[in-house]
């Protein structure tokens, strides 16, 4: 399982790459996405989102 970021709620305000421990998290076109081979699913960055745009993928 690993987060994701839903690219219509993203706001690419950059918070989740901020406080990911992994650094899993990264810039993309329009927004940031989550690298699911990095993401060891702590839910730091979802908590940290303020458009709530992050998700546990299963």
């Amino acid at each position: 399982m690993a987060h994701v970021i839903d690219p219509t709620r993203c706001r690419a305000c950059g918070l989740c790459r901020g406080v990911c421990p992994r650094k899993a998290a990264a810039e993309a076109h329009k927004g940031h996405v989550i690298d699911a081979k990095r993401c060891q699913n702590c839910g730091a960055c979802a908590r940290q989102c303020p458009a709530r745009a992050i998700e546990v993928m299963e």
